[in-house]
């Protein structure tokens, strides 16, 4: 037929133009022909166009299918088309891409596995998606800004409490003097009164529970209720040491668990809803114990015996470890195989018998943070800065056998034996202040003493002091102290020095731990075979 239409046109041409009825028949047989041979070439360029935006193949026409000879296949320079039709045009073509004359091979071929080939125009969710990071980051920066102003707020609201704290002390030791000098007024109560008025609110025996082993220190977790026990295993199958768990609502005596080889030395916790609690023993151990499963879920082993430790309570990964010769290891829980860092004492290599977290508050008169420690030659005070700690010598002298800090007033108890310079027990109410010294803004840091709390003139036992806020008034600080010579232990009121209650006990008291549950304050009392509870009335 291609030929015949080229015969046809040829004739035309050649034929003169005398002959109209030759150009008119050819004229007809061209208009009458087919499609494809009377095509445009704008029509076809439509064509073209209309048929790489549809679902066929642009060889052929025809839709391409998921299987079989003309099934979906691609190039490399990925056009689609039908498989069977791209390898005939490779083979007789001269290996050119259909559509874009790019070079091409039959080994170029890819058959794609799809049911339908779409694109999805994606401009408004990509800016959809712009836009939303962008008010995220918004949304963190005005948090930020809350977080930041919500702090400043509370560091005010401490500074006018201390502030408060401290006009009503100072109106107490007025209105003491104006009294002392005038006597008591016919409107104040006598001395007498007075007495009976603070007996009425103090601590009353509640009960005891008798313990069954070689009972050491005590512990109380705030998070679950539970107050613990460290003492010897009750089983002779399974010795060890580990602590007796007391549930605090009822005072029921819980489970055991066994946590070391040896006894411990000290306990601690983390605060968090995990139970998580710290203890330190002299089998050159450190464990971490997860009391709601009742299993040790980590261990860290020392070079010397441990006898103190406790938690960072700005970053509960890391925990502290006091040793026999005087060393404190760093250890973070997210890297097990050994300690992070060691702080050597800067005197005498003296055991370690308790150490303290003390958070940074810049509003008090100890505004860096770091670690109170006590030792039997005196104290010491870490200071931890952002690459390093400093370590400042305190002006403490004597055995140190317990130290306690108290957050809210950021003061701290220490308690030291009778020695050559002091017939008798000594309690020492310290405040720990710093100031900045040197170009370099560096902090000395020291304490001075409060008050001094005398108790009796022998203590064997490294007992275990407490310094904690008042029930009956959240101004006031009371410490309580076991005394070996009386065979009690003793509470006096960290405001104004007095002595307050003589609490009797059945033998030498080895550590006293307050707690509340339930708007009810209560006192634990541990004696080396019996817990006494006693209840704030």
């Amino acid at each position: 037929m291609i030929s015949l239409l080229v015969l046809l046109a040829t004739t035309l041409a050649a034929a003169p133009a005398s002959m109209p009825g030759v150009h008119g028949h050819i004229t007809s047989y061209v208009r009458n022909s087919p499609a494809e041979f009377k095509t445009s070439p704008r029509r076809t360029a439509a064509k073209v166009e209309s048929d790489e935006d549809s679902d066929c193949c642009s060889i052929c026409f025809e839709a391409w299918t998921n299987s079989g000879n003309h099934r979906l296949a691609s190039l490399k320079c990925g056009h689609l088309f039908g498989q069977s039709c791209i390898e005939k045009w490779l083979k007789g073509q001269g290996g050119k891409c259909p559509q874009c004359n790019a070079k091409a091979k039959k080994g170029d071929i890819r058959v794609i596995f799809a049911k339908t080939v779409k694109m999805v125009d994606t401009t408004d969710r990509d800016r959809a998606v712009r836009e939303l990071e962008r008010e995220k980051q918004l949304r963190r920066k005005v948090e930020l800004e809350a977080a930041q102003t919500r702090l400043q707020y509370e560091l005010a609201l401490q500074e006018c409490n201390m502030i408060r704290t401290q006009l009503d002390r100072e109106r107490q030791r007025k209105a003491q003097a104006l009294t002392s000098v005038s006597g008591p007024s016919p409107s104040q109560p006598s001395c007498s009164q007075a007495s009976s008025s603070q007996q009425a609110r103090l601590y009353k025996f509640d009960s005891s529970i008798p313990l069954k082993g070689e009972s050491r220190l005590l512990g109380y977790d705030a998070q679950h209720g539970t107050l613990v026990v460290s003492q010897a295993s009750p089983n002779q199958l399974f010795p060890g040491f580990g602590v007796k768990k007391i549930s605090a609502m009822d005072l029921r005596s819980m489970q055991y668990v066994s946590v070391h080889s040896k006894a411990i030395r000290d306990i601690c916790f983390s605060g968090r809803v995990d139970g998580l609690m710290l203890t330190a023993s002299i089998d050159k151990t450190l464990k971490i114990t997860s009391l709601m499963s009742n299993t040790v879920v980590q261990t860290y082993h020392t070079p010397f015996p441990v006898w103190a430790c406790c938690w960072n309570q700005e970053d509960n990964n890391y925990v502290y470890a006091g040793l026999q010769n005087g060393s404190v290891l760093v250890f973070d829980q997210r890297d097990t195989t050994k300690h992070v860092e060691e702080l050597s004492p800067p005197r005498t290599r003296c055991p370690i018998v308790a150490i303290s977290y003390v958070p940074r508050d810049p509003s008090s008169s100890l505004r860096c943070g770091g670690l109170l420690l006590g030792t039997l030659r005196g104290g010491c005070f870490w200071e931890k800065t952002s690459t390093e700690y400093r370590p400042h010598p305190l002006p403490m002298e004597g055995s140190c056998t317990s130290l306690k800090f108290e957050h809210t007033t950021r003061h701290c108890l220490a308690s030291f034996r009778p020695d050559k310079n002091h017939n008798s027990t000594r309690h020492l109410l310290c405040e720990l202040e710093s100031r900045l010294v040197g170009e370099d803004g560096r902090n000395q840091c020291s304490c001075h003493v409060m008050h001094t709390f005398y108790g009796g003139s022998t203590q064997k036992l490294l007992t275990r002091s407490a310094l904690f806020t008042s029930p009956g008034d959240p101004g006031q600080i009371l410490v309580c102290a076991g005394d070996e010579a009386s065979t009690s232990a003793q509470l006096w009121s960290a405001s104004t020095a007095a002595w307050l209650q003589k609490i009797p006990t059945d033998g030498p008291v080895l550590d006293v731990c307050p707690f509340s549950i339930n708007s009810k304050h209560q006192l634990s009392v541990l004696t080396d075979k019996l817990l006494r509870i006693y209840s704030w009335t």
